[in-house]
């Protein structure tokens, strides 16, 4: 049977709705969009139109339609189906209807049914709760897609072992009588009003989860390293999932593998790699071993207050939590489930606590049209945080490798040994900037002065490659914020630097300078 593509428009019997209808054949689709004419008309934006079975499918934009689907039967018009149906904003900006040769309207629409919002903005209310339920961004993921927005791979057997070391853990600081101390309430977004934390992101449908909470994490303690609030560095969560644990959208991930990839083999900025929310090949720009950010170490912590004293000391942290239903209408307030049924299980970024309102403060990865501005708020204890989910810490270099001058006097400056295939550079950068000496084979026992400095002077050398990368004893400052050098103390006057010339640390025996310092 020839198919007519006709779409017509014209207006219905009441005000302010426009009439579109698709013809084929015996087959009338009549669509009535309840909005005024002369702003736009339905975008129908694919149509398959099968004679045999009968069967058409449309993906249209967001709104609110009345369907109805009529076959011609004996020369009567016979109506089968009448439906209506709200559509939200959905990630696609789409709905997707399916019509077959059936007594009902086997549709698929991008939305939480409003009935399931009210029920839960009522018991929120009977609870007396303080958080707001309604329609968000992921509020309109049909029930059977909301998995792919979370990704945090945990079986029983993890978990038992991590609510375990949970009490285990609490139980030995109290038996020790260790007290952790905190402010009552900590938030990275406004500390002495610097935001330290980076922008929300969107992991789309796809369960990357773990990469975003983790490098949510590592850009904002990288930030708090290097002592700049506006450093705002964007990290690859590409290079991370899709390099660091593969094809994975559909499993998922875990926080100790991903972790150990940043610490071991570092993660490049976003524009080296670019995210896209599906299975991919790992395929980084070329460049990515001159543009790594690699974190020195990584902590599981299974402690709330010794949790909270990190968070307010060093930086903000890594989680799970169990996601129910309602949490995907989450607009606002203290979040605690009050109804539906468990999704999964999710990774999240936490930034800060409030002890008055006792709950902690989390950065997700749903973007801006969820939660407040893409973050949360959750009460202690709920969804398993802190009860069935351990911390983790993305921890960068703690030690600074300066020199303090003891007495004021002049210094000698020795390069013991050179084991580098290249010759570097040693400098002094504060509180003068001076080359001191180049690390030949030539100059191996080359010995200079410097000075005199006055006693209690802090001193700054750094290493130059070839490559033009200094590298420094205050790692804070380092391009790659990885920790380039040892510092030996061999007496109360003397001390050896022992340098790693590789960005990104891709050696780790520190023997290609050694540079012996000395009060003469």
């Amino acid at each position: 049977m020839a198919i007519k593509k006709v779409i017509h428009k014209r207006k219905t019997t009441w005000p302010g709705q426009t009439r579109l209808g698709v013809s084929s054949g015996n087959n009338r689709i009549c669509l009535f969009r309840k909005t005024n004419p002369a702003r736009s008309v339905m975008a129908i934006s694919e149509m398959f139109l099968s004679s045999n079975l009968g069967c058409q499918k449309l993906l249209m934009g967001k709104s609110q339609y009345l369907a109805e689907r009529f076959e011609k039967k004996s020369g009567d018009r016979k109506k089968m189906v009448e439906s209506m149906v709200s559509v939200g904003s959905t990630p696609g900006g789409q709905t997707e209807y399916t019509y077959g040769h059936t007594n009902e309207l086997k549709k698929k629409v991008n939305h939480m049914p409003k009935d399931e919002i009210k029920v839960t903005r009522t018991k929120i209310q009977e609870k007396d709760y303080r958080w707001s339920s309604g329609e968000t961004a992921l509020s309109a993921v049909p029930e059977n897609e909301r998995i792919k927005y979370l990704g945090l791979s945990a079986d029983e057997s993890e978990m038992k072992r991590m609510s375990t070391q949970l009490v285990e853990d609490d139980a030995h600081i109290a038996s020790l009588g260790v007290a952790f101390v905190y402010p009552a309430t900590w938030d990275w977004r406004n500390v002495h009003g610097r935001d330290w934390t980076t922008p929300i992101k969107d992991q789309g449908a796809c369960g990357s989860c773990v990469a975003f909470g983790t490098l949510g994490a590592v850009e904002s303690n990288l930030g708090i390293f290097r002592r700049k609030p506006y450093l705002q560095p964007n990290l690859s969560e590409a290079d991370l999932f899709f390099c660091g644990c593969g094809k994975c959208c559909p499993n998922g991930w875990n926080f100790p593998p991903a972790l150990t990839y940043v610490r071991d083999k570092g993660v490049p900025d976003e524009a080296c790699y670019k995210y896209v929310p599906s299975d991919q090949e790992c395929k980084p720009c070329k460049d990515r071993a001159t543009r790594l950010i690699k974190i020195d170490r990584w902590r599981e912590i299974c402690n709330v207050s010794q949790v909270k004293e990190w968070i307010s000391k060093k930086g903000p942290v890594i989680t799970g939590m169990a996601v129910y239903t309602d949490f995907f209408s989450y607009r606002g307030g203290v979040y605690r489930h009050v109804t539906g049924k468990l999704e999964g299980y999710h990774a999240i970024c936490v930034v800060g606590y409030d002890e008055v309102n006792r709950c902690w403060i989390c950065k997700n990865s749903w973007g801006r049209g969820w939660g407040e501005a893409g973050w949360f708020r959750i009460l202690y204890g709920e969804c398993g945080i802190g009860t069935t989910f351990c911390f983790y810490t993305a921890e960068f270099p703690s030690l600074v490798d300066d020199i303090l001058v003891p007495k004021t006097g002049k210094l000698s400056v020795t390069l013991k040994s050179k084991s580098a295939s290249f010759d570097n550079e040693f400098w002094i950068t504060w509180p003068v900037k001076k080359l001191l000496l180049k690390c030949t084979d030539a100059n191996v026992g080359k010995s200079v002065d410097i000075g005199p400095f006055h006693a209690g002077t802090r001193l700054v050398f750094a290493l130059k490659t070839p490559q033009g990368y200094m590298f420094y004893t205050n790692h804070a400052l380092n391009p790659d914020a990885c920790d380039h050098v040892k510092k030996v103390t061999l007496g109360k006057t003397k001390w050896e630097l022992q340098w790693e010339d590789i960005y990104g640390l891709g050696d780790k025996d520190y023997n290609d300078n050694i540079i012996v310092i000395a009060m003469k």
